[in-house]
């Protein structure tokens, strides 16, 4: 996993993306790195479909899974758990990638999008790229990324964390 910002531009060939298979097909992966870890796709049944580069991404939903997986595997979760979701809210795409990893004692950094900002910098050779990375790949798609501590319908925190990408479904589409 050697990935550097500088791979990543804006002259990058757009096409129809379904995002919701793209979810599918690389979170089956996960299965493979954490030992009885649970998948559920919430929302990703139907086609979602925006205009984009599908390598960049795949790129970015990886790092959010890895990042995902990693939480799990540092934490050793009895019960892993993702919950993924791809839906239409008013002119966006949103995937989520909802873990249950981080617990509930610990808070998550305060800009987790911004070059250098990892945790695991000494345990498990982190470089704080890897946020930035899906950061840039998301604005260059003219998205937003987000990052939330889980918490229940009565706002108490919960174990884990969601991470959203947020992507316009039009954009490419003017022409």
């Amino acid at each position: 996993r050697n990935r550097q910002l500088s791979e990543i531009g804006p002259d990058e060939p757009m096409s129809p993306v379904d995002l919701a298979g793209l979810l599918r097909n690389r979170a089956d992966r996960c299965r493979d790195l954490i030992a009885g870890l649970a998948l559920h796709y919430d929302t990703c049944n139907q086609p979602v479909v925006i205009v984009g580069s599908e390598r960049l991404l795949m790129g970015a939903i990886d790092e959010l899974l890895f990042n995902a997986c990693r939480e799990l595997k540092e934490h050793l979760v009895p019960e892993p758990c993702l919950v993924l979701s791809v839906a239409l809210e008013q002119h966006n795409a949103v995937i989520k990638v909802q873990d249950n990893g981080l617990p509930i004692n610990d808070s998550l950094p305060i800009d987790p999008f911004r070059e250098g900002v990892t945790k695991y910098r000494g345990t498990s050779g982190g470089t704080g790229l890897g946020l930035t990375i899906v950061r840039n790949i998301v604005g260059i798609h003219g998205g937003e990324c987000l990052l939330a501590e889980n918490r229940d319908q009565d706002d108490r925190r919960l174990a884990g964390a969601t991470f959203s990408i947020i992507l316009p479904i039009n954009r490419g589409l003017e022409a």
